[in-house]
């Protein structure tokens, strides 16, 4: 038995999927100098921070790399490219989609677009991240209306002001679980934070989704 078909027999069933939540951001408020290449120098940090995030009751948790990504037009064709080639090494994909607060991305494209692209390569799970929660609300909301498979959601929370990420109260951990419990209501098999989240926003994701 392989480690994904825990998570295929969550993602065919009833519960909710819990995704970590920021790994960066993190890092950054203690304070790994994320931008000299943390990942590199401080792995210990990585490996604990990753650790509290299966604690705090993460079923999965996402390996951390840096893309090379000349804007938003590679990222447009570097997608479907990305996950073609997942496939054809027999890998299990997940897609993530950044959106607008209209739900539609920044590339121009609608949700309808997406999945048209997206369809034939049949991801194991698409996803809305790294936007504000009401933002991911409306993107969840879209991608819902035109997907059938597994959907998701992890949303940032806290601000980006170049060249600093500045952490906000706005949403502490329970008023964030308490609006992953309105997204798991609304169908996302997947809920988890980006940026600006911590292992006591997971923590409460984890409590609030997997009460019977």
């Amino acid at each position: 038995m392989s480690a994904y078909d825990r998570i295929r027999r969550l993602l065919d069933g009833d519960d909710t999927v819990v995704l970590d939540g920021g790994v960066g951001s993190e890092l950054v408020r203690r304070g790994v100098r994320w931008r000299g290449h943390g990942l590199r120098t401080d792995p210990e940090a990585v490996r604990s921070l990753h650790g509290e995030y299966v604690a705090a009751g993460a079923d999965v948790i996402r390996t951390r790399r840096r893309p090379d990504l000349a804007g938003n037009g590679q990222q447009r064709q570097g997608g479907p490219g990305r996950t073609r080639g997942a496939r054809g090494a027999g890998l299990h994909c997940w897609v993530g989609l950044v959106c607008d607060e209209s739900g539609r991305l920044f590339t121009g494209e609608t949700m309808a677009d997406a999945e048209r692209g997206l369809a034939p390569l049949e991801p194991d799970v698409v996803l809305v991240n790294c936007i504000p929660p009401d933002d991911a609300t409306a993107g969840l909301r879209e991608l819902l209306a035109v997907r059938g498979g597994p959907c998701g959601v992890y949303p940032h929370a806290g601000r980006f002001d170049p060249p600093e990420w500045h952490f906000t109260d706005e949403y502490p951990p329970q008023t964030l679980a308490d609006q992953a419990r309105h997204w798991a209501d609304m169908g996302a098999w997947v809920i988890g934070g980006c940026c600006g989240t911590t292992p006591e926003h997971i923590a409460a994701f984890s409590r609030t989704l997997r009460v019977s």
